[in-house]
Formats: structure tokens, sequence, C-alpha cells
């Protein structure tokens, strides 16, 4: 896929000078055999990755736990009201509120598999920022 886009292949030839080491594939994690060790090595000695299609999920899925997930709150309100006439005039209300947190990914596995030959995501360690591009 960086191939066959010229201008992304310029972007790696001009950076691969400032590097100490690159590596470049279609499937990064795949290329090391599928050993989640040396992937977390590899990646925390890594500044940046430029993360495109892969045809794994099993690929995918990883590089979803890489990048992480965030709490995600889903908050629900029920509003309640009643009356009485019993033994004179009444009214009232009430509400209740529940708060659902639960992990979500940041980028999810079908995100990742379902991007097409000229989306990427830049991930800058450095900086701690996650970009999603196209290139044209």
């Amino acid at each position: 896929m960086f191939t066959k886009n010229q201008e992304l292949g310029k972007v790696i030839e001009i950076n691969s000078r400032k590097c100490k080491k690159m590596l470049v594939g279609v499937d990064v994690y795949s290329m090391m055999g599928s050993d989640d060790k040396l992937l977390s090595n590899f990646m925390a000695d890594c500044k940046m990755a430029i993360i495109g299609r892969h045809k794994s999920m099993n690929s995918c899925r990883k590089w979803s736990d890489y990048i992480g997930q965030y709490d995600k709150n889903e908050v629900s309100i029920n509003f309640g009201g009643h009356s009485s006439f019993h033994q004179g005039y009444g009214f009232g209300s009430d509400y209740s509120y529940n708060v659902n947190i639960r992990k979500e990914d940041i980028l999810s596995p079908e995100e990742i598999h379902g991007f097409s030959s000229n989306e990427i995501i830049i991930l800058n360690q450095k900086k701690h920022e996650l970009a999603y591009t196209q290139v044209v």
C-alpha cells in the first residue's frame, strides 16, 4: 500500500533519512511472527507509527489494543411522577440517574480493517497524538 501512493512513499523516504531505524510493511505484526512481546518492545522504542489497513483481523486487534481504550460514560435518567388523592390531594415526582462506565477502543479493529488503501493513522508517541488522514 505504501509503494502505490507516491506522496506517502516520499514522506517515508524523507523521514527515513532522519531515523535511526525504520520498519515499513503492510502488516508489521505478522512480519514479527505475531509475537506480542516483540511488537511491544519494538513500539516502545518507536517514536512514530503509520498504521494503514490490515487484512488480518488479529493484527487489527493488536494495533487497536496498542492504541488503547478510553472510559465511555453512559448516563440514563429516569423520571417518574405520581399523584395521590387518598386522604387529600397530592402529587409528586422523582427522578434517578444511572452512570454506566465501560471501556471502549479509541480505534476499533473493524475500523482499521475497513480503511481504504489511502487512509492511515499516524501515532506520534513522542507527542502522545493520534491523527487520521487520507493520502491523495
